[in-house]
């Protein structure tokens, strides 16, 4: 089995905070992981956007995993409140965590591609292909041209001993992104 090494390159943890964070915050308004650890009142979305990144950013897992279940608790709807967790407990190895969280992380948004490919990514880990292969086919159902689910369902194809579904991919994959494909070709195939 291969490891899936650059995987996490393709993970995005929330597709509103890198807008958001991005064009409607000042450098100067970052929240610090040591700030944050106690909110005395209810964060807005983007305070709690904002804490979970600025724990990623010094990859304390911990202190994202507790954020992230009083972020949750609060707001029990926020789909974006479920990913953070969910990311939390897959940076910290609990894959079985991870997992119940992201499914239920796309249970409250069936259409975030996130969710489905964070959780695609998890079941690779833990060798579940045919889950993997199902959460990835998901994101591409949302986005047929998702460059990072059709290479991550590549890779899963090709550790899974699934040829033909990995050749079919492969030749959607050029067909849309040439460079990837070969990046990923390169990633599979064994040196000389």
């Amino acid at each position: 089995m291969f490891k899936l090494i650059t995987i996490l390159s393709f993970l995005i943890i929330f597709p509103i905070a890198a807008q958001g964070l991005q064009s409607n915050l000042a450098v100067d308004q970052t929240i610090k992981p040591a700030a944050i650890s106690q909110p005395e009142t209810t964060p807005s979305q983007v305070e709690w956007l904002k804490g979970s990144v600025a724990f990623r950013e010094v990859s304390d897992w911990e202190g994202m995993l507790n954020w992230c279940q009083k972020w949750s608790k609060s707001e029990p709807k926020d789909a974006s409140a479920w990913h953070c967790l969910g990311y939390s407990y897959q940076m910290l190895h609990h894959h079985d965590d991870a997992i119940a969280v992201y499914l239920r992380t796309v249970k409250i948004n069936p259409e975030d591609i996130d969710g489905w490919s964070n959780l695609g990514f998890v079941y690779t880990e833990q060798n579940r292909y045919d889950e993997a292969i199902n959460a990835y086919l998901k994101v591409l159902h949302i986005n047929p041209e998702d460059i990072e689910a059709l290479s991550n369902l590549l890779l899963v194809y090709y550790s899974s001993g699934k040829s033909a579904d990995a050749q079919e991919t492969l030749q959607i994959l050029k067909r849309l992104n040439p460079e990837k494909a070969n990046e990923v070709l390169e990633f599979v195939t064994p040196s000389k």
